[in-house]
């Protein structure tokens, strides 16, 4: 079956392939976005606005982020009860400036009227990338724990941390999805979706 890491790992990369508008392995083109569609907020039917496409890009690196967070307090400092998904109170914590900068894009209630820069949040994707690398060598039981899960009544909080990486999945492909949508409502051609090629189960032939 597939791993997590693997799983995690399509994940960013189909996440970045939306954004690049790239359908080349379906026969299309590649369709950059600017950084104004990057940052155009929609109406909903309701009256309401859709959040920006860059304001998404931060939103999938934190939720990666907070989870990296709690990982490596699990691993490392299993005897803190540190709130993970909270700013960091000194420089010394687990990727400290990068949850510094992730911060502001936790929720998508309350957030500025205009959206940050697409290369800003780009950015901030690759470092939530990199971050992840502790899922290349977790083993179960790190996977199992729910060490430090004091970070807020919810249920988010209580699960494992193997749990909380399927959910990071799931939410990096949900709002994948929504990047989808936008782009087309911009009027940008429909992008290929998932690359499922670049995702062979294991044992399988890959001609």
């Amino acid at each position: 079956m597939y791993d997590l890491n693997a799983l995690a790992q399509f994940a960013f990369s189909e996440c970045e392939r939306f954004l690049d508008g790239d359908s080349t392995y379906s026969g299309g083109g590649v369709y950059p976005l600017s950084d104004g569609d990057a940052r155009a907020r929609l109406q909903k039917a309701d009256g309401s606005e859709m959040n920006g496409i860059s304001w998404l890009a931060g939103h999938m690196a934190w939720q990666w982020v907070r989870l990296a967070t709690r990982a490596a307090y699990a691993r490392d400092f299993p005897h803190l009860d540190r709130k993970y998904g909270q700013l960091p109170e000194s420089d010394d914590e687990p990727f400290a400036d990068l949850r510094r900068r992730v911060y502001r894009y936790r929720t998508g209630t309350k957030i500025p009227a205009d959206p940050p820069p697409i290369d800003e949040t780009r950015q901030l994707l690759r470092e939530a990338r990199e971050a992840t690398a502790w899922l290349a060598t977790a083993d179960e039981a790190l996977l199992a724990s729910t060490v430090n899960a004091a970070d807020a009544s919810r249920t988010i909080a209580m699960e494992p941390i193997g749990k909380n990486v399927v959910r990071a999945v799931l939410h990096t492909f949900t709002h994948s999805g929504e990047v989808l949508a936008i782009r087309q409502m911009l009027g940008h051609p429909e992008i290929g979706f998932m690359k499922m090629a670049a995702l062979p189960w294991p044992g399988e032939r890959r001609d």
